[in-house]
């Protein structure tokens, strides 16, 4: 489910996504994560824009803030435009991004940039992080203009990660427990 997280000022918003849609639910781990939706620029970005990225687990009873490791996680990522320079440099445009006519590189011009039905591949969690990853996440994305101090877009996710279960099988609810107490 993506959620704006600035709805009172949505209007003021310069980043707004709408539409989105993200599929399967739980998202399976590897497999495929097809996303459609839209992303509407209301003026050009560039600049100096960060990106604040929060990533948070549910636990239970308390959410865990995932940390920042390597550049991964709960991160803030200054300069954008930078990064995506020397992304695009390295390893090119995402053909996900590009096939749709979504840009690569800042300025990011006003306009409305449609996603539609685009399948991303995740790759399969090994080790002890398999049983880690499953579970319910919630995500927070910022887009500040570092230099007026201002908020140009936010979005809110909230999805589930599970293995891919054989069709017509049914998980049991407790799973991974059950074999850990036997």
């Amino acid at each position: 489910m993506l959620n704006s997280c600035v709805t009172a000022r949505r209007e003021n918003a310069s980043v707004v996504f709408s539409d989105f849609k993200v599929t399967p639910d739980p998202v399976e781990i590897p497999g495929n994560l097809t996303v459609s939706g839209a992303v509407v620029f209301k003026e050009a970005i560039s600049g100096n824009v960060s990106l604040e990225l929060a990533i948070n687990r549910s636990m239970g009873f308390f959410d865990l803030t995932l940390p920042c490791i390597n550049h991964l996680g709960s991160c803030k990522y200054d300069d954008v435009c930078t990064i995506l320079d020397q992304g695009n440099a390295s390893l090119g445009c995402a053909p996900q991004l590009k096939e749709n006519g979504f840009p690569c590189q800042c300025p990011f011009l006003n306009g409305t940039y449609d996603i539609n039905h685009t399948i991303f591949v995740l790759p399969e969690v090994k080790g002890i992080w398999k049983q880690f990853a499953k579970g319910d996440y919630a995500i927070s994305l910022k887009l500040v203009d570092e230099d007026a101090g201002e908020i140009l877009g936010c979005q809110e996710l909230t999805f589930s990660l599970d293995e891919p279960h054989p069709e017509g099988v049914t998980p049991k609810p407790c799973d991974w427990l059950c074999k850990l107490i036997g």
